[in-house]
């Protein structure tokens, strides 16, 4: 349970859910721990197979020009081609684990530096927050102290 919310202030909720959802510096943060998520996940790909498939299809047609003394019609050509890449590089010294090691660890400082933002946002907002209840109850107070007076 967040501190706020224990406070019973709905409108100090409101306000941190309203921040959380616009601020960009937790949009940019957010989008740096799904990059780093994805640049594990990629590294982690290297470990599996990898494979390329190729097709390709041409239909050739050839004149008379092309060989020269010949005669007769040259009918046409269907040429179909097709090819199948396959590799796996083996993890003989530990380098893609290594790798994806220090991609994990890239993930944990980017959600580290995403709740480093949440949170001095949320302490700022509260801050503000609370300082503007507190002026708003000297002013109450002020108020009652003029009407007292008079």
């Amino acid at each position: 349970m967040d501190y706020w919310t224990q406070l019973g202030d709905t409108t100090l909720s409101r306000l941190v859910g309203e921040v959380a959802r616009a601020n960009l510096d937790v949009r940019s943060a957010e989008a740096r721990v799904s990059a780093a998520r994805s640049a594990k996940i990629r590294s982690a790909l290297d470990l599996t197979p990898g494979a390329i498939v190729s097709g390709g299809y041409a239909r050739q047609r050839l004149s008379t020009a092309t060989f020269p003394g010949a005669t007769g019609v040259f009918p046409d050509q269907n040429v179909w081609d097709a090819g199948v890449t396959a590799s796996w590089d083996l993890d003989v010294f530990g380098q893609i684990r290594q790798t994806v090691q220090a991609q994990g660890a890239l993930v944990s400082v980017a959600q580290e530096q995403l709740r480093d933002v949440q949170v001095s946002l949320t302490a700022e907002l509260a801050r503000t927050y609370f300082e503007l209840r507190g002026a708003q109850e000297q002013l109450a107070v002020a108020r009652r102290n003029a009407d007292n007076q008079r």
